[in-house]
């Protein structure tokens, strides 16, 4: 549960980042494009994996030392 809300929590403050940044340069008011959406969310999807890569090693070795405990 903990490694899902970590990579909910990376995506959107990637995207919402990400979509600041590019609407910095339009108008204010003025709606983005459906591509340049899709290639905002698509840049915070690949920005979560890698953080989630580097992440799942050490989230596992923790795992593993608990679960003998019982």
């Amino acid at each position: 549960m903990l490694r899902q809300g970590a990579n909910s929590a990376v995506r959107f403050t990637s995207y919402s980042t990400l979509k600041q940044l590019v609407q910095g340069n339009n108008t204010p008011g003025s709606q983005l494009p459906a591509w340049l959406t899709f290639g905002i969310g698509a840049s915070a999807g690949v920005i979560t994996v890698c953080t989630s890569s580097h992440r799942k090693p050490c989230l596992d070795s923790a795992n593993d030392r608990y679960d003998h405990a019982l």
